[in-house]
């Protein structure tokens, strides 16, 4: 088994230079990537425009990519398109002002929805699990880095470096996936295989999240060169037992099944410091149930039905002022 290291790292002022070189260089990353390597980096855009504890700081990604430069020649920023047709990821690429680190630090900006993909057939956890994914990042790529939050979710508890390569699926009706999510989440980081984790905990997110809940200012940066490990010492961090959360769970058995925390080698205080609860509206209850159920989630979404359900829901959002990236 390879040596997993970890880092956690106190940011002030908006400097993450130091503790990204510092973590890159604790996990040994000139072992993991190559000059010559093509780098993508996946941010988390659970929402059009930069939101505290809900999307990925641009703060990181301009300094990450920055020091990337200076090591590899091809450096890709990729995102796919909301779930549902909610929005863009070009438009995500605008309002989070990537456009300008792009252009800054010699960054290509891929919307993977505009890309071919391909059908990708893995077993976990004894299934057959079938994903339309990214053929650009499996014949493209050479090494993914996977820049989510700290945060919550409705769905799958918590949403940390394995749920942000759902993200890397580039059909927006991927939530026809969701009644076999947490084995999907699995699925979709077997097929990607990324390389690297890097948690941005700026602001951690609390409560209804992955979209509304409660902002919490951490001022922390998690680093490691396995995204499971760092998922499962994330939790820990945010005083939510692993074995709780079904997708960790099963990746762990898929990818760890040997694994010890006490075998990670580790850079600072991962201790719990604030407990992070997840909470669920009446109205993500009803999401939440309408996505695991098989029959339920294709008449919603993939029946002559969906258009007019897609109308209601819109029309709800408007009510209350809301969009889902489900």
């Amino acid at each position: 088994m390879k040596e997993i290291s970890a880092c956690i790292y106190n940011i002030k002022y908006g400097d993450y230079e130091k503790a990204i070189l510092d973590g890159l260089s604790k996990i040994k990353f000139k072992e993991i990537i190559k000059s010559d390597d093509a780098v993508l980096v996946k941010p988390n855009f659970t929402w059009p425009s930069h939101k505290k504890g809900v999307t990925t700081t641009p703060t990181i990604l301009d300094q990450l990519t920055s020091i990337l430069k200076n090591r590899c020649k091809n450096i890709y920023i990729g995102e796919s398109d909301g779930g549902n047709f909610s929005w863009s990821a070009d438009k995500c690429f605008k309002e989070h002002k990537i456009l300008d680190i792009a252009k800054k630090n010699g960054v290509d900006l891929i919307n993977l929805t505009k890309k071919p993909s391909i059908m990708k057939n893995v077993v976990i956890d004894g299934e057959n699990i079938q994903l339309k994914v990214s053929k650009f990042i499996l014949e493209k790529i050479d090494a993914l880095i996977t820049i989510p939050v700290l945060k919550t979710h409705v769905a799958t508890e918590v949403s940390l470096g394995l749920k942000n390569q759902w993200g890397c699926l580039p059909d927006p009706m991927r939530l026809l996936y969701h009644p076999f999510l947490h084995k999907g989440i699995v699925a979709v980081n077997k097929i990607y295989k990324p390389k690297i984790s890097i948690i941005d905990a700026t602001y951690g997110l609390t409560g209804n999240g992955p979209i509304y809940g409660v902002p919490i200012r951490l001022n922390k940066i998690l680093i490691s060169n396995d995204i499971t490990a760092l998922d499962i010492i994330a939790c820990s961090f945010m005083g939510i037992p692993f074995e709780k959360i079904k997708h960790i769970k099963i990746a762990k058995n898929e990818f760890l099944k040997d694994f010890n925390t006490d075998n990670i080698k580790k850079y600072g205080n991962f201790e719990n410091q604030i407990k992070f609860k997840m909470y669920r509206s009446f109205f993500d209850k009803i999401s939440v149930f309408i996505m695991y159920n098989r029959i339920i989630n294709n008449i919603f979404y993939g029946s002559i039905f969906s258009g007019f359900i897609k109308q209601f829901l819109n029309f709800y959002k408007s009510l209350f002022k809301k969009q889902s990236a489900y």
